[in-house]
């Protein structure tokens, strides 16, 4: 999943500990907290371009995001291989808009 080269705590561990988040607080409850964390990165962006935080404060908010994001990928069943095609999609777009300045 997307931690897999970002952490040094294995796959399997890592899923372990978010599935019991899930079980333990409820996929509604985690998918409202994917919405609070990104919402906590984005003041965290803010911040650091007013120079009231440094850049590891927006690095903790990003490790909370992909944290709650690998739950909801969790929660929806996405496969490794969904996600990698729908990123490869979007930076295909992306090099599409890129390319006709």
């Amino acid at each position: 999943m997307i931690l897999d080269e970002l952490s040094d705590i294995p796959q399997n561990e890592r899923e372990v500990i978010e599935r019991s988040a899930i079980n333990k607080w409820g996929e509604n409850s985690q998918m409202l907290m994917v919405v609070e964390e990104c919402n906590e990165l984005s003041v965290a962006i803010c911040h650091y371009m007013r120079g009231r935080v440094d850049f590891i404060g927006i690095l903790s908010e990003i490790s909370d995001v992909l944290i709650m994001i690998e739950q909801l990928l969790l929660i929806g069943c996405a496969s490794d291989e969904e996600l990698k095609s729908q990123i490869d999609y979007k930076l295909r777009n992306l090099k599409k808009l890129l390319e006709n300045k």
